[in-house]
């Protein structure tokens, strides 16, 4: 291990302009150490992660909230956050900010960097009456700077990702003591990222069916699905005994698909997205 000793400094502040606005900025320095089985990594029978550093990342958050009325609230929220000393593999594009692979078995190095920024929306509309609902929206940017310098998009830059849910509730009963309640929730986000293949080596692996595909890591993550919504509905009953005691009974249902790779079709010669 490196023995390394971190201090994480955190900082915020807020002023209330007035009696519904409130201005707010925040700061703070975090890090992170990988998974367990990074730093055990060995090529040649010697372990070549045992040294990494932790990554670290600076993190701003601006914030403006205003309460229009007595139940509902506008939050903005502008952020920016730095990343360094990101572990990435010398001479390629791989960064640990973009590792999906279940474990790694690269030699690796403290070189890399990442940012992300953007801005969160929030208009909330509390309980009342029985009824309530938030709508939620942020439209971001996310990249990292690979071994050789290039800046690049993240896998996980989607760009944009907005909510919108809500519910109503009803008093029920003799004596109106139960609730019953409806709520739904619709997300709709950017597509996921991925990086293409070579389209010129299909014809290859089609008379060679033992071998894969080769990654243009020259585009990575360049190329994205299109956006799919997630949403759901529930149906809830609450009923309220004497003694503080309560049972609930709730019936869910969500539809969503998640994007995992593609598919080749020997019939139109395409790739295809597969989704789970």
């Amino acid at each position: 291990t490196n023995s390394e000793v971190n201090v994480e400094p955190r900082f915020s502040m807020s002023y209330k302009a007035s009696a519904k606005q409130t201005i707010g900025m925040s700061w703070g320095l975090y890090s992170r150490k990988e998974k367990n089985d990074v730093y055990f990594v060995e090529i040649d029978g010697k372990k070549v992660n045992n040294k990494l550093k932790l990554t670290k990342s600076q993190h701003v958050v601006l914030t403006y909230s205003n309460s229009l009325t007595d139940n509902m609230l506008l939050k903005i929220e502008p952020f920016y956050q730095y990343l360094y000393d990101v572990p990435v593999e010398m001479g390629t594009t791989f960064s640990m900010l973009c590792n999906q692979n279940f474990f790694v078995d690269k030699a690796l190095e403290n070189e890399g960097y990442g940012r992300n920024y953007g801005v969160d929306l929030t208009l909330e509309r509390y309980l009342k009456n029985g009824l309530y609902g938030m709508i939620t929206a942020t439209v971001y940017n996310s990249e990292f700077k690979d071994s050789r310098g290039d800046w690049r998009t993240s896998v996980y830059n989607r760009n944009f990702v907005a909510n919108v849910l809500g519910g109503k509730e009803w008093m029920v009963g003799k004596n109106r003591q139960n609730v019953f309640g409806i709520n739904g929730r619709i997300t709709l986000q950017g597509g996921d990222r991925y990086t293409p293949y070579l389209e010129a080596s299909f014809e290859d692996v089609l008379r060679d069916p033992n071998r894969c595909l080769p990654w243009d890591d020259e585009h990575c993550y360049e190329k994205r699905v299109s956006p799919r919504p997630i949403w759901g509905a529930s149906v809830k009953y609450t009923v309220n005994k004497k003694g503080g005691r309560s049972h609930h009974f709730i019936c869910e249902f969500l539809h969503s698909s998640s994007f995992s790779g593609h598919t080749f079709d020997l019939k139109t010669m395409e790739m295809k997205p597969f989704y789970v």
